[in-house]
């Protein structure tokens, strides 16, 4: 690999890592989420 080519991997390599933990914060934060809200619903029902 040229140069440029590992500079493109290397890009390549942190979006997909960047979007990858983005998904993983953003799908536990759902997930804290609905858990609040069904014990909110408990503690209220």
């Amino acid at each position: 690999m040229n140069l440029k080519q590992c500079d493109n991997f290397n890009y390549s390599a942190d979006q997909y890592a960047v979007q990858y933990l983005y998904e993983k914060e953003t799908t536990i934060q759902n997930q804290l989420k609905q858990a609040q809200d069904a014990f909110y619903c408990k503690k209220m029902g």
